[in-house]
């Protein structure tokens, strides 16, 4: 079972990373800061953000967002220890 399945199972609304907008290096600026102000504001609504850290990786946009959570006083937890 996904994780996204088993937090909606347990009545969390999920917001999750969108796989519409590429993520790659040669992303258009403009998508690439969509993406971004996407991301913080999901983070703005969440009560808890879950960081995706597979395999112990946290990439640098990630970084970002963690500090962003951080900074508003977020509760965060990590898929990995």
């Amino acid at each position: 079972m996904s994780e996204y399945a088993r937090l909606s199972e347990q009545g969390n609304i999920v917001l999750t990373v969108s796989k519409l907008i590429p993520q790659h290096e040669d992303i258009e600026p403009r998508l690439d800061k969509m993406r971004k102000w996407l991301h913080f504001r999901k983070i703005d609504l969440a009560d808890e953000v879950l960081i995706l850290n597979v395999g112990g990786y946290i990439g640098e946009s990630t970084k970002g967002e963690l500090e962003y959570a951080r900074q508003h006083g977020k509760t965060i937890k990590f898929l990995e220890p």
